[in-house]
């Protein structure tokens, strides 16, 4: 089912130039799949975005999100500040406490890992440093996209 949804939304026109897959593929089927699916079109761009463990684990144990409306808050505000959208009272969210994040991460790994394995021997495979500050992240992620796409023109890369 979500593989013929993905399939649905990579035809439409407003992929034609490129698009960003966040949280799919999941497993080496899906990826297997998602690679016939992108056989007609330019090569597939894969960024690994590496972060520690435990900076995870703080990053996520210190998010805060509106009880109201359930709007993320800004990385450095504090649960006394009130929501910057509605108002309403800060809170952490529920699946954010560390036993959950670090069975969230077992998962992750189980099923990451051999995605990650799939995908790396690729010219269009990059990994990047996640666990700098946003702005690095970002200059990092565009430069890894640029280096994909010429290590494809450079071996004729598909998939």
């Amino acid at each position: 089912m979500a593989l013929r949804l993905e399939k649905r939304n990579l035809e439409r026109d407003d992929t034609a130039q490129g698009f960003v897959l966040d949280g799919f593929p999941r497993t080496v089927a899906q990826a297997s799949a998602l690679d016939t699916i992108m056989a007609e079109r330019d090569p597939l761009i894969v960024i690994d975005i590496v972060v520690p463990e435990a900076e995870l684990v703080r990053r996520l144990g210190t998010r805060l999100i509106c009880n109201e409306c359930g709007t993320n808050a800004p990385i450095a505000v504090s649960a006394e500040t009130p929501c910057a959208k509605c108002g309403g009272r800060l809170v952490q969210r529920a699946d954010d406490n560390q036993s959950v994040v670090l069975e969230r991460l077992k998962v992750y790994h189980r099923m990451s890992e051999p995605l990650v394995e799939h995908y790396r021997m690729r010219p269009t495979f990059r990994s990047i440093d996640g666990a700098q500050v946003p702005d690095r992240v970002a200059k990092d992620l565009v430069a890894a996209i640029e280096a994909a796409r010429n290590g494809a023109v450079r071996h004729g890369a598909h998939g």
